[in-house]
């Protein structure tokens, strides 16, 4: 490392300056124990980005490490003047009884739904999934990677019902288990604004169902 590189504030080095600074922004919620040491120490781990001294330039950007002080200063300040206990973030709910609630809205905290499977290809009984409403877009599914995969959990009470999929722009393909039994899988290529609809089958001896909807590519 050269001698008057920043001295680096984590394990793999300082942080390193963008490319530009787009107009977009994205949203990140964190539920923080409501304890004031704990949440101090939460944003006091922030104070790393308000140093110059954290930040590298690299040679493809005018960015330069005030910028990123500067840029960082106004999120924390901005981020101390919404209430402590204001979490309401508004999701669009992932699913619909009928055409009267489409546009139903629930609170983040209250929607147990959205998450990922750590693996696509694990068998119906070996599926791990992890709550994580972050990797979503409410415009639909983002498009990720192999592994993880956006994915969705639901705990029926029927153990027969059908699943409606209204295919968009872009063709997905999708996993569909009950109750560890493999269902049709879908694939919404070539069909954008048709509605696919599977009927799904759980086991019957089963007294709480589980049902994941899974992107796999």
């Amino acid at each position: 490392m050269p001698e008057n590189a920043p001295t680096p504030y984590y394990e793999d080095g300082p942080f390193l300056t963008p490319e530009s600074i787009p107009e977009e922004t994205a949203c990140r919620l964190f539920s923080i124990p409501n304890e004031q040491r704990t949440l101090g120490a939460f944003m006091g781990a922030l104070d790393s980005l308000l140093s110059e001294g954290s930040w590298l330039q690299l040679q493809d950007t005018d960015v330069d490490p005030a910028t990123m002080v500067a840029l960082f200063t106004g999120i924390i300040s901005d981020a101390y003047q919404i209430p402590a206990n204001q979490c309401d973030i508004m999701a669009q709910t992932p699913y619909w009884d009928d055409q009267t609630d489409v546009e139903a809205e629930e609170p983040i905290e209250m929607q147990p739904w959205y998450g990922y499977v750590t693996d696509i290809l694990a068998p119906p009984d070996g599926i791990t999934w992890n709550e994580n409403i972050s990797l979503w877009l409410f415009t639909g599914l983002v498009a990720l990677a192999a592994s993880p995969a956006a994915a969705i959990v639901f705990r029926p009470l029927a153990v027969q019902f059908t699943l409606a999929f209204k295919a968009g722009d872009v063709g997905e393909t999708i996993r569909i288990i009950l109750d560890a039994i493999e269902q049709r899988p879908v694939d919404t290529t070539g069909h954008a604004g048709e509605i696919i609809n599977v009927a799904c089958s759980g086991d019957p001896s089963l007294s709480e169902h589980t049902l994941y909807v899974i992107k796999t590519s």
